[in-house]
């Protein structure tokens, strides 16, 4: 493997997988997990308590199909759950991830992918992670009168370990410095066309 390019992960160790895509470019998928992961364990998540391409459900005859998320973080570590019990692993999850490598498709993906891991968890302290190369956005369930929403704020909101979501005012210190400026300006250029603001007033606003 080419020297510069090899991914090691907290919890896996040295990966097969790459840092860079295949254009050789920008990073690759594995690249942004282990950005994620690595991250999670800073902020006092134990190592010992993720399990990498976590199963939150199994469809279809025999349970056949299956929804996965990137990684789960657990209340415990992970050999002390069944892995092969979904329950089981619910119960004790604190974290649900769902990684891309960039942002093209990010309103669509946390619609699709992560608002709907919360319809599996069974722990009331579990959080949705989305994570990409520009936005990292934290989900949860609030329950009232019975009834379920899903709340999502920035990444700063992230409990500590075995806490649960506490929404708080913003310091300068909470925030990631983007990994990308281009890919934050094309952002913000795609929010101002989508809200039919002409290109003269759209780059007088970026």
């Amino acid at each position: 493997m080419t020297i510069g390019f090899t991914l090691i992960c907290p919890v896996r160790g040295v990966l097969k997988a790459s840092r860079k895509s295949k254009d050789g470019l920008t990073p690759s998928e594995e690249f942004r997990r282990v950005e994620a992961i690595k991250y999670l364990i800073r902020q006092g998540y134990p190592k010992e308590n993720f399990i990498i391409e976590g199963v939150v459900k199994k469809f279809g005859n025999s349970g056949r199909n299956s929804m996965r998320c990137d990684f789960i973080v657990l209340d415990k570590k992970a050999s002390l759950v069944d892995k092969g019990n979904i329950d089981d692993i619910l119960e004790h999850s604190l974290v649900l991830a769902e990684i891309k490598r960039d942002n093209k498709k990010a309103d669509y993906v946390k619609d699709t992918q992560v608002k709907p891991l919360l319809d599996f968890a069974k722990n009331q302290s579990c959080i949705a992670l989305y994570w990409d190369n520009i936005e990292q956005r934290i989900f949860w369930n609030v329950y009232s009168n019975s009834k379920r929403t899903v709340n999502e704020g920035p990444l700063a909101l992230l409990p500590k370990f075995g806490l649960k979501v506490e929404v708080k005012a913003l310091s300068l210190q909470d925030l990631m410095l983007p990994d990308s400026l281009l890919g934050t300006y094309a952002l913000i250029e795609d929010i101002l066309h989508q809200s039919a603001i002409d290109m003269e007033e759209r780059y007088e606003t970026i």
